[in-house]
């Protein structure tokens, strides 16, 4: 869902407010207050008629006080050149922010109680993901105490929160290095101390997929090899570390073909789906452990990986509900596999199983679903013409 000219006018507009109450410098000078106050001002330009001419002016004065109140606390020629373009030359005069640059800052409130901010990144608004950072910052001590730290967490998961609503990667960034504070200071014989290098792998993996940055996917594996390296299969996480792993090493995998992140990507997810986790979850990682085990037979020729991966996609999908989400996955893991042993025997049987499998998805699903371009895709090899799209 897109962000609204609203919403981000809201959030700047009450981090100014913020700023004229309690003098908090950090909040006034995070850069995310500059990314939402140049967006606002660029949906504002995209706007068409009176509403353009009415939400620009509104834009422009609230983004150009952020800039003005920011030069007032740093000097800079970026801030005031902003301030002074978005005031058309003109000087603003706001007593309240002047008042409050000059204010030492006003001691922020006691933290409420962890449980109480759990879900409040859940559905927020730019303006409350930004209060709640806020907050968050004021409150921990300074050096950061273990005590502080499921704080630190809560504060990196309304960045990445923020990330979902304006999907700008800087957002995201800054998640990543929350996490980071919060593991440099977790002991490593701390009870969270695995899940959190865990969190961390799975931030730098979608950093990866949006900006395509090799070396965050890297540093993925690393933290999620660390994770695992953590525990022990006693752990009641063990099998949940094994798949963030194993998905990861197989995201690898699809980019480069390296063959250590296969057999490493393999053992992971066995061990992932080797569990006494809730079925579906387990129905799941088999499915994933199913699909690196075709892809292990189609690069090595191995006619064990075929018939293992036969023997995974029937017991995943048997054990998958038709209401569950990932059900045409796995119907199309099945026909896959049944392709690819029509493919490599010549069977027929296996080929009319894999069309009508893949006819199931089509039918179930919506032409414009990943699943139905898929079955798609699988119809027109095994027929060898295009399908109607």
């Amino acid at each position: 869902m897109a962000v609204t000219i609203e919403e981000l006018h809201q959030a700047v507009h009450l981090r100014l407010i913020r700023f004229a109450e309690t003098s908090d410098r950090a909040d006034l000078m995070a850069a995310a207050g500059v990314r939402d106050a140049e967006a606002l001002v660029a949906a504002a330009t995209e706007l068409r008629g009176w509403r353009r001419r009415k939400s620009r002016a509104a834009a422009r004065q609230t983004a150009g006080l952020l800039h003005y109140a920011r030069d007032l606390l740093n000097p800079n020629e970026r801030d005031e050149r902003a301030a002074r373009d978005l005031f058309d030359g003109k000087k603003p005069v706001e007593t309240e922010l002047l008042a409050a640059s000059r204010r030492d800052r006003v001691p922020g409130a006691p933290l409420p109680p962890v449980e109480a901010l759990a879900f409040t990144t859940q559905s927020a608004t730019l303006a409350s993901l930004d209060a709640l950072i806020a907050t968050i910052r004021l409150g921990v001590s300074d050096p950061v105490t273990v005590d502080d730290l499921s704080y630190l967490i809560i504060m990196a998961d309304a960045q990445e929160s923020r990330w979902g609503r304006t999907q700008d990667p800087a957002d995201l960034g800054e998640a990543v290095e929350t996490v980071r504070q919060a593991i440099a200071h977790t002991p490593p014989d701390h009870r969270w101390y695995p899940n959190r290098l865990s969190r961390l792998g799975g931030l730098l993996q979608y950093l990866f997929v949006i900006t395509g940055n090799t070396s965050a996917l890297d540093e993925a594996i690393t933290f999620a090899k660390a994770a695992v390296a953590a525990v022990t299969p006693e752990h009641e996480d063990w099998a949940m570390l094994q798949s963030n792993l194993g998905r990861t090493l197989q995201m690898r995998l699809a980019m480069t073909g390296r063959d250590d992140d296969l057999d490493a990507a393999h053992e992971a997810m066995t061990a992932a789906a080797d569990s006494d986790d809730p079925l579906p979850m387990v129905a799941s990682r088999t499915g994933h452990l199913q699909q690196l085990t075709l892809a292990r037979f189609l690069l090595r020729g191995d006619e064990a990986d075929l018939h293992q991966a036969m023997r995974l996609a029937k017991w995943a999908w048997e054990r998958t509900q038709d209401s569950d989400m990932n059900y045409h996955d796995r119907v199309l893991d099945l026909a896959r596999t049944h392709s690819t042993y029509f493919r490599h025997t010549g069977e027929a049987a296996h080929g009319h199983d894999a069309e009508r499998l893949a006819r199931r998805v089509l039918t179930a699903t919506a032409p414009g679903q990943a699943e139905h371009q898929e079955a798609l895709r699988l119809l027109e090899e095994l027929s060898g013409e295009p399908h109607g799209r």
